[in-house]
């Protein structure tokens, strides 16, 4: 487990494995422990599995009043801003939206 510093208080960062990073963002009102199987699996596959904790799941705090989709992207942000993630390398993916490039 990793703390960073989020935009509304520290953040918990569960990580595994290393090589090129993959960030787990959970769905909204779900944890990071969504990704323990699939976190393992990237890491045996030779990936960084970077799970970040939403506000008020684990360690992670920050207010929970007023939340905005904004403020879970700014969360989202600060994690991916203290990791050297490659562009290229890079893509999102939303559960059953498919994956966009």
């Amino acid at each position: 487990m990793t703390m960073i510093d989020g935009p509304a208080g520290p953040i918990e960062v569960k990580e595994n494995g290393q090589g090129p990073p993959v960030v787990l963002i959970p769905s909204l009102g779900r944890g990071a422990s969504d990704f323990d199987l699939l976190s393992s699996q990237l890491a045996a596959a030779g990936y960084h599995a970077i799970a970040p904790e939403p506000r008020g799941i684990g360690d992670s705090t920050g207010e929970l009043s007023g939340l905005t989709m904004g403020d879970l992207a700014d969360d989202a942000a600060a994690v991916i801003g203290v990791r050297p993630l490659n562009r290229s390398q890079s893509s999102v993916t939303r559960s059953g939206t498919g994956c966009r490039e």
